[in-house]
Protein backbone atom coordinates (compact mmCIF):
# COMPACT_ATOMS: atom_id res chain seq x y z
CA UNK A 1 0.00 0.00 0.00
CA UNK A 2 1.28 3.85 -0.48
CA UNK A 3 2.07 6.11 2.14
CA UNK A 4 2.99 9.69 2.61
CA UNK A 5 6.16 10.30 3.71
CA UNK A 6 7.81 12.42 5.83
CA UNK A 7 11.31 13.71 6.06
CA UNK A 8 13.41 15.76 8.43
CA UNK A 9 16.08 18.24 7.26
CA UNK A 10 19.41 18.38 9.25
CA UNK A 11 20.89 21.37 10.87
CA UNK A 12 23.78 20.99 7.74
CA UNK A 13 21.03 21.08 5.33
CA UNK A 14 20.46 17.31 4.57
CA UNK A 15 17.13 15.64 3.94
CA UNK A 16 16.34 12.39 5.89
CA UNK A 17 13.72 9.90 5.99
CA UNK A 18 11.53 10.01 9.25
CA UNK A 19 8.34 8.41 9.35
CA UNK A 20 5.68 7.21 6.82
CA UNK A 21 1.60 7.42 7.86
CA UNK A 22 -0.55 4.88 5.72
CA UNK A 23 -2.47 5.43 2.77
CA UNK A 24 -1.46 8.01 0.40
CA UNK A 25 -4.78 8.64 -0.33
CA UNK A 26 -5.34 10.05 3.06
CA UNK A 27 -2.56 12.80 2.97
CA UNK A 28 -2.95 15.09 -0.68
CA UNK A 29 -5.39 12.83 -2.48
CA UNK A 30 -7.70 13.79 0.54
CA UNK A 31 -7.02 17.59 0.85
CA UNK A 32 -7.95 17.78 -2.33
CA UNK A 33 -10.44 16.13 -3.14
CA UNK A 34 -12.39 17.53 0.46
CA UNK A 35 -11.35 21.03 -0.55
CA UNK A 36 -12.35 20.68 -4.13
CA UNK A 37 -15.90 19.40 -2.75
CA UNK A 38 -16.09 22.38 -0.46
CA UNK A 39 -15.02 24.83 -3.16
CA UNK A 40 -17.38 23.56 -5.71
CA UNK A 41 -14.70 22.32 -7.94
CA UNK A 42 -14.27 19.25 -10.42
CA UNK A 43 -11.58 17.67 -9.79
CA UNK A 44 -9.79 14.40 -9.97
CA UNK A 45 -7.19 11.61 -9.93
CA UNK A 46 -6.32 12.58 -14.00
CA UNK A 47 -7.06 16.04 -14.09
CA UNK A 48 -9.18 19.23 -12.42
CA UNK A 49 -7.30 19.76 -9.35
CA UNK A 50 -5.08 22.62 -10.99
CA UNK A 51 -7.71 25.17 -10.36
CA UNK A 52 -7.73 24.31 -6.80
CA UNK A 53 -4.07 24.46 -6.72
CA UNK A 54 -3.77 27.98 -8.69
CA UNK A 55 -6.14 29.33 -5.44
CA UNK A 56 -3.37 28.85 -2.86
CA UNK A 57 -2.47 32.47 -1.52
CA UNK A 58 -5.37 34.16 -3.26
CA UNK A 59 -7.31 34.87 0.06
CA UNK A 60 -10.00 32.47 -1.78
CA UNK A 61 -9.15 29.77 0.76
CA UNK A 62 -9.49 30.18 4.70
CA UNK A 63 -5.92 30.70 6.09
CA UNK A 64 -5.89 27.06 7.34
CA UNK A 65 -6.94 25.59 4.10
CA UNK A 66 -4.22 27.49 2.35
CA UNK A 67 -1.72 26.45 4.86
CA UNK A 68 -2.74 22.52 4.54
CA UNK A 69 -2.92 22.64 0.43
CA UNK A 70 0.65 24.05 0.20
CA UNK A 71 2.20 21.64 2.52
CA UNK A 72 0.89 18.90 -0.45
CA UNK A 73 2.61 20.47 -3.32
CA UNK A 74 5.55 19.01 -4.47
CA UNK A 75 9.44 20.39 -2.99
CA UNK A 76 7.52 22.54 -0.36
CA UNK A 77 10.02 22.68 3.04
CA UNK A 78 8.05 23.86 6.37
CA UNK A 79 10.90 25.38 8.61
CA UNK A 80 10.86 24.52 12.66
CA UNK A 81 9.62 27.93 13.13
CA UNK A 82 7.05 27.63 11.22
CA UNK A 83 5.68 24.20 12.43
CA UNK A 84 3.14 25.68 14.89
CA UNK A 85 1.77 27.68 12.18
CA UNK A 86 1.61 24.18 10.12
CA UNK A 87 0.02 21.83 12.69
CA UNK A 88 -2.77 24.29 14.42
CA UNK A 89 -3.57 24.22 10.41
CA UNK A 90 -2.97 20.00 10.31
CA UNK A 91 -5.16 20.02 13.40
CA UNK A 92 -8.40 21.94 12.58
CA UNK A 93 -8.01 20.66 8.89
CA UNK A 94 -9.03 17.63 10.41
CA UNK A 95 -11.77 18.59 12.54
CA UNK A 96 -13.62 20.19 9.50
CA UNK A 97 -12.22 16.73 7.58
CA UNK A 98 -11.61 13.75 9.15
CA UNK A 99 -10.35 10.99 8.31
CA UNK A 100 -7.05 12.56 6.33
CA UNK A 101 -3.71 10.97 7.47
CA UNK A 102 -2.71 14.88 9.28
CA UNK A 103 -2.92 13.92 13.13
CA UNK A 104 -0.59 11.37 12.44
CA UNK A 105 1.50 13.25 10.49
CA UNK A 106 1.42 15.77 13.41
CA UNK A 107 2.70 13.78 15.99
CA UNK A 108 5.53 12.43 13.62
CA UNK A 109 6.47 15.79 13.30
CA UNK A 110 6.06 17.13 16.92
CA UNK A 111 8.04 13.67 17.89
CA UNK A 112 10.81 13.51 15.06
CA UNK A 113 11.58 17.43 13.75
CA UNK A 114 10.06 19.67 16.77
CA UNK A 115 11.98 17.71 19.54
CA UNK A 116 15.30 17.10 17.79
CA UNK A 117 17.73 19.78 18.10
CA UNK A 118 19.27 18.24 14.57
CA UNK A 119 15.98 19.50 13.32
CA UNK A 120 15.30 22.30 11.29
CA UNK A 121 12.64 21.54 8.89
CA UNK A 122 9.78 19.01 7.55
CA UNK A 123 8.99 18.25 4.10
CA UNK A 124 6.80 15.29 2.30
CA UNK A 125 6.76 12.93 -0.53
CA UNK A 126 2.84 13.06 -0.33
CA UNK A 127 3.12 9.37 -2.23
CA UNK A 128 5.44 6.84 -2.08
CA UNK A 129 4.61 5.04 -5.68
CA UNK A 130 6.71 7.77 -7.07
CA UNK A 131 9.87 8.53 -6.62
CA UNK A 132 11.71 10.01 -3.67
CA UNK A 133 12.03 13.68 -4.57
CA UNK A 134 14.53 14.71 -1.48
CA UNK A 135 17.36 12.01 -3.45
CA UNK A 136 19.37 14.56 -5.73
CA UNK A 137 21.86 11.65 -7.16
CA UNK A 138 22.96 8.46 -6.80
CA UNK A 139 26.38 7.00 -5.85
CA UNK A 140 27.43 4.02 -8.25
CA UNK A 141 30.74 3.03 -6.07
CA UNK A 142 29.37 3.11 -3.05
CA UNK A 143 25.84 1.77 -4.17
CA UNK A 144 24.48 4.62 -1.99
CA UNK A 145 21.55 7.44 -2.77
CA UNK A 146 22.53 11.01 -2.30
CA UNK A 147 20.19 12.97 -0.45
CA UNK A 148 19.25 16.65 -1.16
CA UNK A 149 20.46 19.15 0.65
CA UNK A 150 18.85 22.65 1.49
CA UNK A 151 22.15 24.59 1.31
CA UNK A 152 23.14 23.75 -2.14
CA UNK A 153 19.73 22.87 -4.04
CA UNK A 154 17.59 25.33 -5.34
CA UNK A 155 14.42 23.28 -6.15
CA UNK A 156 12.71 23.57 -2.80
CA UNK A 157 10.65 26.62 -1.51
CA UNK A 158 9.11 27.58 1.75
CA UNK A 159 5.95 26.96 3.22
CA UNK A 160 5.01 30.62 3.75
CA UNK A 161 7.88 32.07 2.15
Amino acid sequence: MSCTEIYGVKSNGEVTFIDETENSWRGGMHVWTKLCEKYGIRGGMFGGFEKLWKMADTGKLLEFENVVLKSTFDNVVAKKEELPILLAAFREYDKQFPNSSLVEQCEIIEKEILKNDEMIAVCWNQTSVNSNPWIEDYNEETDEEIPYNLTTGNKHWFLTA
